[in-house]
């Protein structure tokens, strides 16, 4: 009898050890750095629900109207370890992520006037609405960067749609530039991306 307690006392133990002491490192946080981000346009379409949702801009489909464009960027990130010291949850399938990078700063550029008050080489971000994923773009630039800091730089994607009409028709070679705390930047171009008036 003792024998039959015994062992099924261990069988109901040693996978429980297993589980809380052999989980390893990828049980504990996962600590993020930004590591790279491009930006694409889509196109904007809202629906009567108030979703925005978003259009690949084809080669043959017409050039989308400046407030019906959103610039979409991808964060890329990569993992670092911080502290090899870390101790490590008994759960492996929810790690707690942590966002190492903070913005500081948005930048848009093109390489073509945009209006009479914005000639080429000009910073365009004060012509932008920001929104948040699927989100109506109705976020100032420092309301936005605050919200991807305090929620974690992978909660969010940036969206930005112009919001003031250029002076012309034409293609724009257009640069994004995002700063971090830490002084280092990221910068992708978008190449010969037509704004409509």
């Amino acid at each position: 009898m003792k024998r039959a307690i015994l062992a099924f006392s261990l069988i109901i133990n040693i996978p429980l050890a297993f589980t809380f002491q052999g989980c390893g490192p990828d049980c504990g946080p996962i600590n993020l750095m930004i590591r790279d981000y491009e930006a694409i346009p889509v196109k904007m379409i809202l629906v009567n629900s108030g979703v925005v949702f978003w259009d690949q801009i084809e080669e043959q489909t017409p050039a989308p109207r400046f407030d019906s464009l959103v610039i979409v960027n991808y964060l890329y990130t990569k993992e670092v370890l911080v502290n090899k010291g870390q101790s490590y949850s008994a759960y492996a399938c929810d790690p707690v992520v942590h966002y190492l990078n903070e913005v500081e700063d948005i930048r848009i550029f093109s390489d073509q006037d945009y209006n009479q008050d914005h000639p080429k080489g000009s910073n365009l971000i004060s012509l932008c609405a920001f929104g948040a994923n699927n989100n109506l773009p109705a976020l100032s630039k420092s309301d936005f960067i605050e919200q991807i800091n305090k929620d974690g730089l992978g909660s969010y994607h940036f969206l930005m749609a112009f919001a003031v009409a250029p002076e012309n028709t034409s293609s724009h070679n257009i640069s994004f530039e995002v700063e971090l705390k830490s002084g280092e930047a990221h910068s992708h171009v978008i190449e010969d991306l037509v704004i409509a008036k």
